[in-house]
C-alpha cells in the first residue's frame, strides 16, 4: 500500500509540475490554463488527412496532438510524409496548434522513410546472444541496437528534421 501511495504522489507531483510549467511556458509549449481541463489528442489515420471538419473539430477543441505512426501513410507514402502533411493542415487552422511527431525509440517500423536507411545497416541491428537479429515477439520488427553510436545519431537526425526541417513541434520517444 505505501508503494502505491508513493507512486500516486510523485505522479501527481510530475503532473503538477508540468502544469505548472506550462502556465508560465514559453512559445514551444501549448497554451494552457486550470480554467477549463486540457484536451490533448493522440491518434494515427493511415487512410490520410483528416477531412476538413475532422481538422477543424481537433484544431478546435485542443492545441495539441500527438501524430501516430503510419498517419496518413496510404495517401503520402511514408509516416514523415503524412505527418508533415497533417501538422501544415492543423496549424493553418490553429496557428498555436502543437503537434508531436511519434517516433519508437526501439523499434523499426516499415512506415517510415527512414526505414530504408535502417534496413541498409545491418550493423545496426539489435542482435540477440546467438548473433542473431533480435526481433520483437511475434513479429518481423527489428531492434535499433542503442549501444551503437551511429544509430543514436541517425535516430536523432529523424527527429530533428521533423522538428527542425518540418512542421513538428517535439517527439514523442515510444519504448524509451
Amino acid at each position: 500500500m505505501m508503494k502505491k501511495s508513493v507512486t500516486i504522489f510523485l505522479s501527481l507531483l510530475f503532473f503538477y509540475t508540468q502544469a505548472s510549467l506550462a502556465q508560465n511556458s514559453k512559445s514551444y509549449y501549448p497554451a494552457f490554463s486550470w480554467k477549463t481541463v486540457p484536451v490533448a489528442f493522440h491518434f494515427g489515420k493511415s487512410e490520410g488527412l483528416l477531412t476538413a471538419d475532422e481538422a477543424r473539430f481537433v484544431a478546435s477543441k485542443s492545441n495539441f496532438i500527438c501524430l501516430e505512426k503510419g498517419h496518413a501513410i496510404k495517401q503520402f507514402g511514408s509516416t514523415e510524409k503524412g505527418i508533415e502533411a497533417e501538422a501544415l493542415q492543423l496549424k493553418k487552422i490553429n496557428p498555436n496548434m502543437k503537434v508531436i511527431f511519434y517516433w519508437n525509440t526501439l523499434l523499426d517500423y516499415e512506415m517510415y522513410d527512414a526505414h530504408n536507411d535502417y534496413q541498409l545497416q545491418p550493423n545496426w541491428w539489435l542482435k540477440n546472444k546467438e548473433g542473431e537479429t533480435d526481433l520483437k515477439k511475434g513479429t518481423t520488427l527489428k531492434r535499433y541496437d542503442l549501444s551503437n553510436p551511429a544509430v543514436r545519431n541517425w535516430w536523432t537526425d529523424v527527429a530533428k528534421k521533423a522538428v527542425i526541417e518540418g512542421n513538428s513541434d517535439g517527439v514523442f520517444m515510444d519504448a524509451f
